[in-house]
């Protein structure tokens, strides 16, 4: 979530629960438990400024599958991990303070260039600082 909305694109985002990672095949509805309001807490918790989202369970083709759309607001940016996240290995997954954007299909930290036109458009965006003029 915080790759897809701190990631320049135009469009809306979404993420699509119900498949695969590795294959992309569908495996089956998402977990009952998952809703738009246990989503809203997750993110709560876990960004900094807290990331809006609508999730619906939709039909497809070959069953139903979550989707998540995730709303963009260059105003908060940039949005940031606000807790250090590990996996049931122990590996970090989310460092507090960082920031991640998507790389094709990687979610990653941006490079220093990425990062700073992050900042910029959220000072824009919030009337800190004028957009420039093309030479």
């Amino acid at each position: 979530v915080l790759g897809l909305v701190t990631t320049k694109s135009s469009g809306r985002r979404y993420m699509i629960i119900g498949f695969d990672d590795r294959t992309r095949q569908y495996y089956g509805p998402p977990d009952p438990s998952i809703t738009q309001n246990r989503i809203e807490q997750v993110l709560s918790n876990l960004t900094e400024p807290v990331v809006i989202i609508r999730y619906d369970v939709v039909a497809y083709k070959s069953g139903k599958v979550g989707k998540l759309e995730v709303i963009r607001q260059p105003e908060k940016l940039p949005y940031q991990a606000s807790l250090d996240v590990f996996d049931d290995k122990g590996k970090k997954i989310l460092e507090k303070g960082k920031v991640y954007v998507r790389h094709g299909s990687q979610t990653e930290a941006p490079t220093d260039i990425e990062l700073e036109a992050l900042k910029a458009e959220g000072r824009r965006a919030r009337g800190e600082e004028k957009q420039s003029a093309a030479p």
